[in-house]
């Protein structure tokens, strides 16, 4: 008896009669979700480090402003202590205009950091993205939705092997299911208390790839 034979016997025990079109098709649902929520995912950490992008663009501009401003006012301070060698407040004004000045040029340099790692990562995600899309293009295709929340993506993964609604078993083309038994997403682990990032093929997708079409 063939494995996918065997699976299907399995989940005629686990799900008796009727409830075994339920057990194939969750099975089919779970896979699907799996795939889609590593490939939304992906979208979020990539909107997250852009907007970071554009949050820390605006915030450099700002400090480059300010910098700018300070520059100015250490300017006419230090003239004013050349003018007014013997007036002590000037003398603290300048030190105050200079001690800021590091400050800031310091906030402006970590800014540039942490703006370069951010887009970075930005390019970074938008590469795996294509990578993970091409990769799981051959069982799945994205297809364009209206959408009426703002924090949602225009489009749901689906497969491009479509079931009838009163199909006994949905089993997927013999290339589709070979690919599907490699096709590995990104999943956080906990090993020993500390949180790992691992890429593994989801069990609802090795099982499902395990179904075969009925033998005449």
């Amino acid at each position: 008896m063939k494995k996918g034979s065997i699976l299907l016997l399995l989940m005629g025990i686990l799900y008796p009669s009727s409830d075994l079109v339920a057990g194939v098709r969750n099975i089919r649902e779970q896979c699907r979700k799996s795939v889609s929520g590593a490939l939304i995912e992906m979208y979020n950490e990539r909107d997250r480090a852009t907007n970071f992008s554009t949050y820390l663009g605006a915030q450099l501009r700002e400090l480059e402003l300010a910098k700018g401003s300070l520059v100015k006012a250490l300017s006419i301070s230090e003239t004013l202590v050349r003018e007014n060698e013997f007036k002590v407040e000037y003398q603290e004004s300048m030190e105050g205009f200079k001690y800021k000045l590091n400050l800031i040029e310091g906030e402006i340099k970590s800014a540039k950091f942490q703006l370069a790692k951010a887009k970075g990562e930005s390019k970074s995600f938008t590469k795996e993205i294509k990578v993970f899309e091409r990769e799981i293009s051959v069982v799945f295709n994205k297809k364009l939705i209206e959408v009426t929340d703002a924090t949602g993506y225009p489009w749901i993964l689906d497969y491009h092997h479509s079931c009838g609604k009163y199909r006994y078993v949905c089993p997927l083309p013999l290339k589709q299911r070979q690919h599907l038994v490699r096709l590995k997403i990104r999943m956080l682990d906990n090993v020993k208390g500390e949180v790992i990032s691992a890429w593994r093929v989801p069990i609802s997708c090795r099982r499902y790839s395990q179904i075969l079409p009925p033998q005449n």
